[in-house]
């Protein structure tokens, strides 16, 4: 995927747990930056959207782009129920009036989402299909 340290440099330490999924767009040579924090990681399944991951962290983005690494929502559903039902909901009375986002006035954009077909190579059929139903329950 991008090139190793010249011999006898070592190189960075990354590791990738079972906590966090690892995509890269084949197609396009991008990958998520410092400020993408936080961000969906997003597939469409039968023309529904489905949140997979959480923008987390890049070995960089300048120069040969790597690998990005986002949390995995499906591995932390249980804990993110756990305090959506320890959080009491908020007066709603409270809330700023709504408004339309001006930068989101149309859905046209790409944006950084990742190609499906893309995304279903890195992740197995099995996962994929866990984590759809760990997210129906949510």
């Amino acid at each position: 995927m991008y090139p190793p340290p010249p011999k006898g440099e070592p190189g960075p330490v990354y590791a990738v747990k079972e906590d966090m999924l690892c995509a890269e767009s084949f197609q396009e040579s991008r990958s998520i930056c410092r400020g993408d924090s936080g961000g969906p990681l997003v597939c469409p399944v039968g023309g529904v959207w489905y949140l997979i991951g959480i923008t987390s962290w890049s070995s960089g983005c300048e120069g040969t782009p790597a690998p990005s690494v986002f949390t995995n929502v499906t591995y932390l559903a249980n804990w993110i129920e756990e305090k959506k039902q320890a959080t009491p909901d908020p007066d709603i009375a409270l809330a700023p009036p709504q408004e339309e986002a001006p930068a989101l006035t149309t859905l046209d954009s790409q944006g950084c989402v990742l190609n499906s077909k893309s995304f279903g190579i890195l992740m197995s059929s099995q996962m994929f299909l866990l984590q759809l139903t760990l997210l129906g329950n949510l």
